[in-house]
């Protein structure tokens, strides 16, 4: 009878551990969320012109974190928004086109918990004059 109910003591303390160690496993509920903007003058430029998102091919985001330069992401966005959950941390975001002629910006960016940081990112093509 004792081992019986400390058989059934052990499968009740299990069940109850089960579903909080499987929360750890979970997405968090913190990011970035942003937009890669071209800032590559298609003709003269003109004064107030606003960058558009960059709409070309080849266009990746590199997530590094900061304290080790590990990649932890390398995003492909589309119409050149992106968005994806990190940790709360200190991250390194790179914007990079596939082509000799365009240069992208990298930047510092602040996870807090609970919260998306906006991050907004420009590469230019350096071979149009």
């Amino acid at each position: 009878m004792r081992g019986r109910l400390a058989g059934a003591l052990v499968i009740a303390l299990f069940g109850a551990v089960g579903p909080a160690a499987a929360g750890q496993g979970q997405l968090p509920d913190s990011g970035v969320r942003g937009v890669v903007l071209d800032t590559t003058c298609y003709g003269p430029c003109q004064v107030d012109q606003q960058p558009e998102p960059y709409k070309g091919s080849g266009l990746t985001v590199v997530v590094r974190r900061i304290s080790t330069g590990e990649v932890i992401r390398t995003l492909t966005p589309r119409s050149g928004r992106f968005s994806n959950r990190l940790r709360p941390g200190a991250y390194r975001v790179i914007a990079r086109v596939a082509d000799d002629c365009w240069e992208g910006e990298a930047k510092r960016v602040g996870v807090k918990a609970h919260e998306f940081t906006p991050v907004k990112l420009h590469v230019g093509n350096r071979c149009i004059v």
